[in-house]
């Protein structure tokens, strides 16, 4: 790149500095996520709670062939407390991640249960006389799945004047025209994380979209069709909207496809990070699915509901 294409793409001499600082954060925190991920955090766990077994008996043993008074050992004064504690925090914490590991198949037999409705139902609302469902109901009976996510919203792109856009019709729950039009940006294909799985049909997640107060727009590209599914780590795709401002910790998107026929975008955004692994992914994908699969079956157009009131104080 020469000097006046640089000086073109940047407004200081600082900000080559910050994206290549943002690079690298992200790779690093790409990598620490797949490894979680593959080795569940449980597992890290147990090898901790050993090491720190296997620490202290060393220690131990060494001061006694050495001679030395065993200051350190974990059974002794201040040091002996602080030993004890660091193992019931382990256990405890082994025993969350077991815990909620134990929930997965919950989760798996419920969606099994919503998908089973769903299509048993004839894309028909069951208490309306067979009137045919709208889209953002059937987002409705998807979005309990993820609440334990801390799920936000759903919300569908549909490509309209070569421009992908969400309308008030294609959200869950609703919002006002203003809330959208900060919400949801418009896109071309290829631009921001809808516009490039709207492109190449591939899903991509964002475990984080601001650290530290900072909008963070690296994602990780999916593709269900290789033995290992997480392909690419992808730097500097998000499109941050409002500019300087991420609306939500996280973000999924998943592709609405037919066989050579591209439909849309289905968006889920999160209020907490790092909220999903590969198997919450592969959920959403299927949910992608079943939706494209309904499309044709589904009112795209209506009225939109006014969002609720909120709660009262």
């Amino acid at each position: 790149m020469s000097n006046s294409d640089m000086h073109k793409r940047y407004k200081t001499p600082w900000e080559p500095l910050k994206e290549a600082w943002d690079s690298i954060q992200g790779a690093a925190l790409w990598i620490y996520w797949i490894y979680l991920d593959k080795i569940r955090l449980f597992r890290l766990s147990v090898a901790g709670l050993l090491l720190i077994s296997v620490v202290g008996l060393t220690v131990q043993f060494g001061a006694h062939l050495a001679g030395v008074p065993v200051l350190l050992a974990p059974h002794h004064g201040a040091t002996g407390v602080v030993f004890r504690l660091v193992v019931i925090f382990f256990l405890l914490y082994l025993s969350w991640k077991h815990w909620k590991e134990a929930q997965r198949p919950r989760y798996e037999y419920d969606l099994t249960k919503r998908l089973r409705a769903f299509f048993a139902s004839g894309f028909r609302e069951a208490s309306q006389d067979g009137i045919p469902m709208r889209l953002s109901d059937a987002l409705e009976a998807f979005h309990p799945l993820f609440e334990r996510a801390k799920l936000s919203v759903m919300a569908v792109y549909f490509e309209t004047d070569k421009k992908l856009t969400v309308s008030g019709n294609h959200v869950h729950p609703s919002m006002s025209k203003e809330e959208m039009e900060s919400y949801f940006p418009i896109l071309s294909e290829g631009e921001g994380v809808a516009g490039l799985v709207y492109q190449d049909s591939l899903p991509r997640y964002m475990p984080w979209c601001s650290i530290l107060g900072r909008p963070f727009r690296s994602a990780l590209q999916f593709d269900f069709s290789k033995d290992d599914p997480i392909q690419r780590y992808e730097p500097q795709v998000f499109k941050i909207w409002p500019p300087g401002k991420a609306m939500f910790q996280s973000l999924l998107c998943v592709p609405l496809a037919s066989p050579g026929k591209k439909r849309g975008v289905l968006q889920f955004t999160f209020s907490k990070s790092r909220p999903l692994d590969t198997s919450d992914v592969t959920m959403a994908v299927v949910i992608g699915l079943a939706l494209s699969e309904a499309l044709d079956f589904l009112v795209l157009d209506h009225p939109v509901d006014p969002p609720l009131p909120p709660p009262a104080v």
